[in-house]
Order: structure tokens, then C-alpha cells, then sequence
């Protein structure tokens, strides 16, 4: 059975690193991930431009439904994240999404 790091993955924080470095597509979590109420975590913002910069993509994500996605769209820009109503999906979102593939 293969050891565990500090990173509880088998592989070594270079083997991780490198594996980050070639990523371009991140889903991102928001309350307790990138903000807590309305403190927002250090590097956020630069983690966003540098993919932004690497030509990449994230997209916001919440199983909150009693927000709207206007609401999640003025919180971050409350907590300087420029983003619109295209960089998110909601759990109401995915339920309407996976409604509508079942033909329901």
C-alpha cells in the first residue's frame, strides 16, 4: 500500500505541483472555500487572475438555493471578485439542468 504525504495523496508535493501547473479548469466551491461570511481568503484574488492569465476557466458553485445568482454575483463583487451570472451554477441550476435532460 502506498505512503501518504502531508498532502494525503500518494503522490510527492513535486508529482502534486507539477500536476496543479497543467490544470486550466477549476469548480469552485464559495462560503467556507474562497470566503468566509465576508472575509475574503488571502490569495483568491490571485489565484483567479493567474487563471484568468493562463487563459483557464473556474465557475462557482453552491448547493445554497436560497440565493439568487444575482445575489452570489453582488457578494463577490462586495468582496472584489468581478463576476457575472456565466461564472456560476447553483444546485437550483443543476436540478432544472438535469429536469430538463430527463424530460420532466
Amino acid at each position: 500500500m502506498a505512503e501518504y504525504n502531508r498532502y494525503r495523496s500518494i503522490y510527492s508535493h513535486e508529482e502534486l505541483m507539477e500536476r496543479l501547473r497543467k490544470l486550466k479548469h477549476f469548480a469552485l466551491d464559495m462560503d467556507g472555500t474562497i470566503y468566509l461570511d465576508d472575509y475574503l481568503f488571502d490569495g483568491v484574488t490571485d489565484f483567479l487572475a493567474h487563471v484568468k492569465k493562463i487563459g483557464g476557466r473556474y465557475i462557482f458553485l453552491t448547493n445554497n438555493s436560497s440565493k439568487s445568482v444575482d445575489k452570489y454575483v453582488e457578494k463577490l463583487g462586495s468582496l472584489g471578485i468581478n463576476a457575472t451570472a456565466d461564472d456560476f451554477l447553483t444546485s437550483t441550476d443543476a436540478t432544472v439542468l438535469f429536469l430538463k435532460k430527463k424530460n420532466y
